[in-house]
């Protein structure tokens, strides 16, 4: 029977194999957002530019569609 510890170097070390840090520095430098589906949610499930019409605040009151649309792309 293997010792705990000796147990854990080997899952980490099988891990390792899917994983190497290469390939997942560069899978990061990769990573394209969906911006077509945050977009989407934004407006048509969340409703975001209905609900900043109901604020208080005059200059929250005064967020479009471009205005959302433009920090979603940020």
């Amino acid at each position: 029977m293997l010792h705990s510890s000796r147990r854990a170097a080997l899952a980490l070390k099988g891990a390792a194999r899917h994983f190497p840090v290469n390939n997942a520095r560069r899978a990061m430098a990769d990573y394209v957002a969906p911006l077509n589906d945050m977009t989407f949610a934004v407006h048509e499930v969340h409703k975001f530019e209905d609900h900043y019409k109901t604020l208080k605040d005059a200059t929250a009151r005064e967020c479009d569609k471009d205005t959302i649309g433009a920090l979603v792309r940020a």
